[in-house]
């Protein structure tokens, strides 16, 4: 929640120090988008073990 806040601050003291344009909205776009990818990342790497497994055991309480 913290950091939350803080981003907008940070936002909101970017915009009032340099002018609202293209350029910010550029630089606010390629801030946010390495994040996002590495969280998108990070869920799709932890689920990809945990796939399989679940497959297995499905598997053998079906034949069981």
């Amino acid at each position: 929640m913290i950091s939350r806040i803080l981003e907008f601050v940070r936002d909101m003291l970017i915009a009032r120090i340099v002018d609202v344009d293209l350029a910010t909205d550029a630089f606010f776009v390629a801030f946010k988008m390495p994040n996002f990818f590495g969280a998108y990342l990070q869920k799709a790497l932890l689920h990809m073990p945990l796939f399989p497994s679940c497959r297995i055991i499905k598997k053998i309480s079906i034949s069981r």
